[in-house]
């Protein structure tokens, strides 16, 4: 029996069709963070699309948010404590969907949540996931969005992978679609040099949303992404890899 996408009779993971997995949608079809495979065992994940993405391009998390001095926090009709309040904050509505957070330092510090929706100033939680101890002025947060995801490698070459988008058409920003973790996909090698078949391939340093040889340059074997199996005899073409995230 299938409900909420999975199979209560023996836990697969819902099975896709090709042609999910190669277009990308403007309003989500799925839920984000969802993983689902298609009929020949190959690994997705949905996720939002931050920025334009084109086919076989490598994609990590977005940088975590940081929210300091918060000014109150307020309950429901149930008297659970699922708003948080930061006047001025000026967010885009609905930005943080989904988002996972921590109360990093100052009052309630060390509380632990999952933020259901929010305005322009006001994170508001999920009740499962409320506030236990009330917030003040000296309380920050840290906002995680583990499923809205930019071109890798960013910031930091040791930040996790997310997966490759393997549609034909690119993306625009906000899109959702899916991203391929695991089996056999399209990768997109830097312009550094060729990469040889049966090598494990790691985020380029030099090339965002682009894949180099373990090895290369300042990369190392914790960031591994997957083997090469057909590279193109350029570089910087679309080859196939095997992919192995998470």
């Amino acid at each position: 029996m299938w409900e909420n996408g999975r199979n209560n009779e023996n836990t697969m993971p819902r099975l896709l069709n090709f042609q999910d997995v190669l277009t990308a949608q403007t309003t989500p079809e799925a839920t984000l963070g969802e993983v689902a495979q298609l009929p020949d065992g190959r690994q997705f994940k949905y996720v939002r699309f931050n920025a334009i993405t084109a086919q076989a391009q490598l994609l990590m998390p977005m940088a975590n948010t940081a929210v300091t001095n918060i000014i109150e926090t307020s309950n429901n009709g149930a008297a659970q404590t699922v708003f948080i309040l930061e006047t001025g904050a000026a967010w885009t509505v609905g930005q943080f969907q989904n988002a996972f957070g921590l109360v990093s330092d100052g009052t309630g510090s060390g509380q632990f949540f999952k933020v259901k929706d929010n305005t322009a100033d006001t994170l508001e939680l999920y009740p499962e996931y409320r506030i236990r101890t009330a917030l003040g002025v000296t309380s920050d947060l840290i906002l995680v969005r583990p499923n809205l995801v930019r071109l890798g490698p960013g910031d930091s070459l040791l930040a996790p992978s997310t997966g490759f988008y393997q549609g034909f058409t690119a993306t625009v920003a906000n899109d959702y679609g899916w991203v391929q973790n695991r089996g056999i996909g399209c990768v997109l090698p830097d312009t550094e040099g060729a990469v040889t078949i049966n090598v494990p391939i790691a985020p380029s340093n030099a090339v965002a949303g682009s894949v180099e040889m373990v090895g290369a340059s300042s990369v190392n074997a914790e960031t591994m992404v997957g083997i090469m199996v057909a590279p193109n005899v350029a570089a910087s073409l679309i080859s196939i890899a095997d992919i192995t995230i998470g």
